[in-house]
């Protein structure tokens, strides 16, 4: 089987990009430009064919030799993996086989590929399909999410639009515990690039003061709209206000054939979160 693998230099992004567009997984994460930025520009191709089957392969240098890489998924990019019109095993099996002859840390492939590739491990992710009535969706809330809305109504809190990048990153470096500084620098690069393409789409919530509570950002990603970051305010955020987000962005967009991405998790109780709106598990396979 026949796989060659590209260096960066070599790649040709358009046909790359469109390989991506059409294939039975299209994702933001795989288009050439969101790879340069969580990358670097480090980041090279395996091929089959004449782009008929790609698979963007990402490194990190490592820190205890940093002249050598490895393979390693990216921040902020959940799902990568072989893209292509179709399935077709043997040709999966090359790719993976070639993967796997590279030094690497973790690499996720996307969901469409869980039943390709069984005996890797996996890891969660959930969804909820907008194509439906909003009452539909809202008989599925649980109970705790249905409460926390009704406290929203009371209180009289707003959802609003995010008016730029700096607004949202001035409030998640003030108010999160978990960005450090070069993840910080990572996102906020990818928020620019992101904003600059016009696939932001950025909710926070006010209380009658105008003092905002929580915030979210969500890209735009084909018929996708990706959870990518939120943040609560450490000193007004009260609980409830990450449901009464979530629930105004789903009220926005239901009746699209869209997809809401909550982008994981596998943490206990954000995985509980995100299924408490009445999202499904999805799974996608993971080589280590």
């Amino acid at each position: 089987m026949d796989i060659q693998l590209i260096p960066y230099q070599q790649i040709d992004f358009e046909r790359y990009n469109q390989a991506v567009k059409d294939s039975q997984f299209p994702i933001v994460y795989a288009m050439s430009w969101y790879l340069d930025v969580v990358t670097q520009k480090n980041w090279s191709l395996l091929v089959h064919g004449d782009y008929g089957y790609v698979m963007p392969v990402p490194y990190a240098r490592l820190k205890r030799n940093f002249m050598m890489k490895s393979v390693v998924q990216p921040m902020f990019c959940q799902q990568l993996g072989i893209f292509s019109k179709e399935n077709n095993a043997e040709i999966h099996s090359a790719f993976i086989n070639q993967l796997k002859e590279q030094k690497r840390t973790v690499y996720h492939f996307n969901e469409s590929l869980v039943g390709s590739f069984p005996f890797l491990s996996t890891r969660d992710n959930f969804i909820l399909k907008l194509n439906q009535l909003y009452e539909e969706i809202y008989a599925n809330y649980r109970k705790d999410r249905r409460k926390d809305i009704r406290r929203g109504e009371r209180e009289k809190l707003e959802v609003t639009n995010i008016l730029s990048v700096e607004e949202y990153f001035k409030g998640l470096l003030a108010h999160s515990n978990y960005l450090n500084k070069s993840t910080s620098k990572l996102l906020k690069q990818l928020l620019d690039e992101l904003w600059g393409r016009d696939l932001i789409i950025g909710r926070k919530v006010l209380n009658p003061n105008g003092q905002w509570l929580a915030m979210a950002i969500w890209i735009k990603s084909f018929d996708r709209r990706i959870l990518l970051s939120s943040v609560r305010h450490s000193q007004f955020g009260k609980r409830g206000v990450g449901t009464v987000l979530r629930n105004a962005f789903i009220r926005e967009f239901v009746g699209q054939q869209l997809i809401f991405d909550f982008e994981g998790s596998m943490i206990p109780g954000v995985a509980d979160f995100n299924a408490s709106f009445g999202a499904e598990r999805r799974q996608f396979p993971v080589l280590k």
